[in-house]
């Protein structure tokens, strides 16, 4: 019973993020049987006439349970905020543009450890951590816990930020909206 009790509190230690393409945090997802989708229909509503366009547009749609929870384009100040499925990316305007890669992260948990990229002036060479939050209203918050680790191991062990105080619990800063 105490082994038990041990192995139920031990901290959760996700591996390597991988392609992109999963939460490596989150338990095991039951895809389902044939019976669990009988008469449903494919969420893709594409025609073939959307393979045809010459123009790259980012799908914010996906039905990945192990896709990151917040996955989609958010504005925050009139800068577009992409959460795709390997990397973060802030896009603020006039070619400044901060990518953040993804090594880690956890729904349940919400937050993210990210690598980032090399044109994020003052972060290059880093790790970063985002931790995330959902209101009743659906609205998101996001704080970049620490953006100077110098391990991805170090950025996931940060402090998470205080979910509670938007506007002083982000390393005793505000929080940011996403709309």
């Amino acid at each position: 019973m105490f082994a038990l009790l041990i192995w139920a509190c031990a901290p959760i230690e996700p591996v390597k993020y991988g392609d992109g393409s999963t939460d490596t945090a989150s338990e095991s997802v039951d895809t389902g049987t044939p019976e669990d989708t009988e008469g449903t229909q494919p969420d893709d509503t594409e025609t073939p006439d959307d393979t045809q366009d010459t123009q790259d547009t980012i799908d914010t749609s996906t039905n990945d349970p192990n896709a990151i929870e917040i996955y989609g384009v958010y504005l925050h100040q009139g800068n577009e905020h992409v959460f795709g499925n390997s990397a973060y990316t802030v896009d603020y305007g006039g070619g400044e543009q901060y990518d953040y890669y993804y090594v880690q992260f956890s729904n349940p948990q919400r937050w993210l450890v990210a690598e980032n990229g090399t044109m994020n002036y003052g972060e290059e060479g880093f790790f970063s951590r985002f931790d995330w939050n959902i209101d009743a209203s659906g609205s998101i918050w996001l704080c970049q816990t620490t953006s100077t680790a110098t391990t991805a191991q170090e950025a996931q062990y940060t402090p998470a930020a205080n979910p509670f105080n938007v506007t002083g619990g982000c390393d005793g800063g505000p929080w940011i909206q996403l709309d």
